[in-house]
């Protein structure tokens, strides 16, 4: 009742400036909450399927394409209602109450000064107040909505959100809009290295079709360990595009760590830059050479190519098959990247990364960090960084922007 009167009292609007009509409140079970989501997002889905046949077929007007952009901001503001309710579902269903004897005891007893100093008297919360202070608080910091407004979603930008379902549609998705836009550039002596969109697309497909014919499959492992620069963006399209874990280690990594996070992670392969691959020793080299399996050692400048070290051609010069096996499926909840933290006082963990974890960052992000394909990144951290990865690279690759 209390959230109803707040709206009632302070409304949000709808897109002609209305006030929205709010009913009062009711908390249905989480399988009919779920079962009436699906009731409203299925048929938006097989609309949207239809309207791309349609468009893919070169059948659809113009006002079409318009419709779809629409059917795809419905679809994002019902998931965005979705994504809320999961969340918020345990606060609505769990059957208990919290006691507060003790903190009352406690309460009691502190001497009148401190109880004025401290005061949590849980029996004095004014809960119109509270209501007042939350509800505007979620607006402003979680919703990111100011004041009386509106939760709309934009329909371009929901458009190219409800195309996205993994890291490389991301690329594929803008090489499609912007293909001869700079993606990634960097100054090599007195000369620029540029990669657009199409070209990058393009080299991260050949890299993920290497990678699949040196038997690598979905799931796997692979290290990537390497300066930034346009061929490591490749190298991680590369091998998200086919569904493999990408662990990101810093340039200044030291060369014997490297092995032992391969080991840990059980890496397939090692994709380094020629300054990281001159670290390892040779007495590294020949002991990986000498493994059962040994993990191939692959150039992240040269494509992905392995080094093609006559010394080591078990894991420099391995075998590829003829042509790749047929292309993998990626999904949103697949593992994407495997992030070690460092501490001075434990030893590193990994944390593991879905595509959908990035992804639900960057739209988040996207939200306040505003990007357009006029913009130009200035990439200073590494990229081996959650926060460069997602913020310095997909933000841009998402937008259209370049990143030097």
């Amino acid at each position: 009742d209390l959230i109803v009167r707040y709206f009632q009292a302070n409304p949000m609007f709808d897109r002609n400036g209305e006030p929205i009509r709010v009913r009062q409140l009711s908390f249905p079970p989480p399988p009919v909450f779920r079962f009436q989501h699906r009731l409203k997002a299925v048929p938006l889905a097989w609309t949207e399927r239809a309207m791309e046949w349609l468009m893919d077929r070169g059948l659809a007007a113009s006002w079409v394409s318009r419709l779809r952009r629409r059917v795809a901001a419905l679809r994002a503001g019902l998931d965005k209602l979705y994504h809320y309710g999961e969340l918020y579902e345990p606060y609505l269903n769990l059957d208990c109450r919290f006691l507060v004897d003790e903190t009352m005891r406690l309460y009691e007893w502190l001497s009148p000064a401190d109880r004025r100093r401290f005061n949590f008297d849980v029996s004095r919360i004014n809960w119109r107040h509270y209501m007042q202070v939350h509800i505007a608080g979620v607006k402003k910091h979680i919703l990111k909505i100011e004041r009386a407004g509106t939760l709309e979603v934009d329909d371009e930008d929901a458009a190219r959100q409800a195309s996205v379902s993994t890291i490389f549609d991301l690329l594929v998705a803008t090489a499609d809009r912007l293909p001869d836009s700079v993606a990634l550039q960097m100054k090599r002596g007195d000369a620029w290295v540029r990669m657009t969109f199409a070209e990058l697309r393009d080299a991260a497909t050949a890299i993920g079709d290497r990678l699949r014919r040196l038997g690598l499959e979905k799931g796997d492992r692979v290290v990537l360990w390497s300066e930034n620069q346009p061929a490591w963006g490749a190298a991680y399209m590369g091998a998200a595009s086919i569904g493999l874990v990408v662990v990101p280690l810093d340039a200044q990594t030291w060369h014997r760590e490297v092995w032992s996070t391969a080991r840990f992670t059980e890496a397939r392969a090692i994709l380094a830059s020629p300054a990281c691959f001159a670290e390892f020793t040779a007495e590294e080299l020949a002991a990986n050479e000498r493994e059962r399996h040994p993990i191939p050692l692959l150039d992240v400048e040269d494509g992905g190519r392995p080094f093609d070290r006559q010394e080591y051609p078990r894991s420099t010069r391995p075998v590829l098959a003829e042509t790749p096996g047929p292309a993998p499926e990626v999904h949103p909840d697949d593992p994407a990247s495997i992030i070690f933290t460092t501490g001075t006082a434990v030893d590193p963990r990994g944390a593991v990364h879905t595509h959908r974890n990035f992804l639900n960052n960057l739209f988040g992000i996207s939200r306040v960090l505003s990007v357009s394909e006029k913009d130009r990144f200035l990439s200073v951290l590494p990229l081996y960084h959650a926060l460069e990865f997602t913020c310095g690279f997909l933000a841009p690759i998402h937008h259209g922007g370049t990143v030097t």
